[in-house]
């Protein structure tokens, strides 16, 4: 009797993982449903910061600002867990950490600066709709509200007064899109861009639309 050589061993090892992958990739291709959670991190632009929303805020206090620069772009994250009910739909909600955001500005009628930052988290939740393109591919989008907080620190080198701190909480509407990526039954990858409306009060934090563009991962039970 012929013994089999090493060429012929390792060929046929081939044939039984390949074999054996056949069903696992298969059921990767659907997707029952059911819940989930996950993670993303990224980054963040609040652009009307760059509209003089922290001067308007100060302004409110009688501390008069000229901005000399501001920093809108900031690094973010986010939990999130859901549930899917089935191909198409699902729903999810989380925590949103959207930032810190510096600010330097030249006070009037006064020879000295002021330094301030913006602050804003969002607690929030989604309606999703599901669209699969292949057995591992699938482009979603979301909308939603959320429940804000936003925290203005200012100090400055100004004579004669100072800035106050201001808090502020409320609640806006949040639109997103997205595209996943199944790598096995249970973990997929997450790209996704999300835009926080009417972040902050104009009147006392500062108020801004926030876009968030981030990358994570999703772990199904």
């Amino acid at each position: 009797m012929t013994l089999l050589n090493a060429p012929s061993l390792r060929l046929a090892g081939l044939c039984l993982l390949c074999s054996s992958a056949g069903p696992a990739w298969a059921q990767v291709q659907t997707d029952p449903g059911g819940p989930y959670l996950g993670g993303n991190v990224g980054w963040l632009r609040a652009g009307d910061l760059n509209r003089d929303a922290i001067n308007q805020a100060l302004q409110m206090q009688s501390l008069a600002v000229r901005t000399t620069s501001v920093d809108d772009r900031a690094t973010g994250w986010k939990l999130f867990a859901g549930y899917r009910f089935d191909r198409h739909w699902a729903v999810e909600g989380g925590y949103t950490f959207l930032g810190r955001y510096g600010f330097q500005g030249q006070v009037i009628a006064d020879p000295g600066t002021v330094q301030a930052s913006f602050r804003a988290d969002d607690w929030n939740a989604f309606a999703v709709g599901i669209l699969p393109l292949g057995d591992r591919f699938e482009i979603f989008g979301k909308a939603g509200a959320g429940l804000w907080r936003t925290r203005l620190q200012a100090s400055g080198t100004f004579s004669g007064r100072g800035a106050q701190s201001a808090d502020a909480s409320g609640a806006s509407p949040i639109a997103g899109l997205g595209v996943r990526l199944q790598f096995t039954q249970a973990f997929s990858a997450r790209l996704e861009w999300e835009r926080f409306l009417h972040i902050g009060d104009a009147a006392s934090s500062g108020r801004s639309d926030i876009d968030f563009g981030s990358l994570g991962l999703q772990y199904r039970f």
